[in-house]
């Protein structure tokens, strides 16, 4: 069974490729979307994580959003679902990853 993951579990990795141009990560990071009255250690539980990358070159800054939603689960409020640990998503090898690093851990 996957741990549902909270606010700060999703982790921004850049595209590590410097040919033309460097990857950044936009501040603020990651955001994410959260169920209100769901939580688990005070952290709300959350069902969507999103973060914009840029590809700076000499010529300009291209903007890539990666954006990682949960898939339906058995443990649902509404129409989402919620974040499990391992759960991924990327575009131009920019990745949010769900990483749950704490040992009482809600699971689906």
């Amino acid at each position: 069974m996957a741990s549902v993951a909270v606010e700060g579990e999703v982790v921004a990795t850049k595209n590590p490729a410097t040919t033309g141009g460097t990857w950044k990560v936009v501040e603020p990071g990651v955001s994410y979307k959260t169920y209100d009255h769901l939580t688990i250690g005070g952290k709300k539980v959350i069902h969507e994580a999103s973060c914009d990358f840029d590809f700076v070159t000499s010529s300009g800054t291209t903007r890539v959003p990666v954006v990682l939603r949960a898939d339906p689960t058995a443990l649902q409020h509404g129409s989402h679902g919620v974040l499990l640990d391992g759960q991924s998503n990327e575009d131009q090898h920019n990745r949010l990853e769900v990483q749950v690093k704490r040992k009482a851990a809600l699971t689906t």
